[in-house]
């Protein structure tokens, strides 16, 4: 019996062969395994996975007002920056680039000056990223979707998830010492000892994640949406932030449909702020999605697409998809940190729009090609949470 339902994937085949080898391997590798396996293998590596549509949608696929509430947020970056030329805005795992495309037509709309001094770049984790950029690195739901330890504290002794193939061959977990050191270190700056039972991940990729940003930014800012919050959130939810997305369904264990279902964790923004100040980015401030597309003029683009006379299903399409980018219980949620570096900039205050400028935008964008219609299904966010419904293997 297999730990997936049906042929296993090529991820799968090369966990079962380092296990085979070494008897068990960390949560981590297996994790990293099956979502970036190369060779057609891995989740997000595998041609045929359409990981937006079959498991869950984001805020650019919601509605291109993600995009342009993105490009009024750059555009008070760059006259903060004293409209420098050219500006760059770096995204870092851009994927189908929908948000790059929603972003750049807003802004040629938006404004002359900022539209010709803008150059944004699309960056995948593994290809090679401008350096002494001025401007802004940014990233939406990037963090979430890295490698993460895992671990449980169980008679006042933290430990580690390994995983394993028990007697019947069916993929599954064991606790042993820790052998990943992130772990001590990041359970010994949350500040309180975790209760017996407690789980949790540890992301050791947020610090090479904010060396690459250091790399690439000169001068400017950094801006970081996902789901998440701060380590004393992260690590107030006993059961850890692990979730699984198959096919709409969230919970699953991820021993199951393994390079096939998505995994993520939910970012510890206290961590990615501590890391950067370690490369010499300075917070500005943390706040939810809501706030900030509220504060880049998406009431306003509300108003707008009421008054333009789209028909009654096509604007019913839109406010759908519109309103589902500031629903507190989803995507609205998310948090969205802002960095900066040699900016002069003290506040965050200084870089958010003012009515002003929101009182005279163009006019709205619309659902095109590569947006979803989910009022048209019942697509889950990436946001949906739900307690781990899987217990732990017995059998370690």
């Amino acid at each position: 019996m297999l730990g997936s339902r049906g042929h296993p994937t090529a991820a799968e085949r090369e966990i079962r062969s380092r296990i085979a080898d070494r008897g068990m391997i960390t949560f981590r590798e297996f994790m990293e395994l099956a979502l970036y396996f190369p060779v057609q293998g891995g989740y997000y590596t595998d041609p045929g996975t359409r990981a937006a549509r079959d498991d869950y949608y984001t805020s650019p696929a919601a509605h291109p007002a993600f995009g342009a509430a993105i490009a009024i947020q750059l555009r008070s970056m760059w006259r903060a920056l004293g409209r420098p030329q050219p500006f760059s805005a770096v995204e870092l795992g851009a994927g189908d680039g929908l948000l790059a495309r929603d972003v750049v037509a807003y802004a040629a709309r938006l404004d002359g000056p900022f539209a010709g001094a803008l150059r944004y770049v699309t960056i995948e984790l593994d290809e090679h990223a401008p350096t002494d950029v001025t401007g802004c690195v940014l990233s939406n739901e990037l963090v979430d979707a890295m490698p993460v330890a895992r671990f449980q504290v169980e008679e006042g002794q933290v430990a580690e998830v390994f995983v394993t193939v028990n007697g019947d061959g069916i993929l599954g977990e064991r606790l042993g010492e820790p052998v990943t050191p992130a772990i001590g270190e990041r359970l010994a700056t949350i500040g309180r000892e975790l209760p017996d039972g407690s789980r949790g991940e540890v992301n050791d990729g947020i610090r090479p994640w904010m060396e690459r940003v250091d790399k690439i930014l000169s001068r400017g800012f950094v801006l970081t949406i996902d789901y998440g919050g701060t380590s004393r959130e992260i690590y107030a939810r006993e059961k850890g932030t692990l979730q699984t997305y198959f096919r709409h369904v969230d919970g699953l264990s991820p021993y199951q449909n393994v390079g096939r279902q998505d995994m993520t964790a939910h970012v510890d923004f206290t961590s990615v702020e501590a890391e950067g100040a370690r490369v010499g980015l300075r917070p500005l401030g943390l706040m939810t999605q809501r706030r900030m597309l509220r504060r880049c003029g998406i009431d306003r683009i509300e108003a707008q697409l009421r008054e333009i006379g789209l028909s009654g299903s096509v604007l019913a399409a839109n406010l759908y998809g519109l309103g589902k980018l500031t629903r507190p219980d989803g995507l609205g949620g998310f948090r969205v940190l802002f960095q900066e570096r040699a900016t002069g900039v003290g506040t965050v205050e200084q870089i958010l729009a003012s009515d002003e400028e929101l009182a005279h935008l163009p006019a709205p964008p619309v659902l095109g090609p590569g947006h979803m219609r989910l009022r048209d299904g019942g697509y889950p966010p990436s946001s949906f949470e739900m307690d781990t419904l899987w217990p732990m293997d017995p059998d370690r």
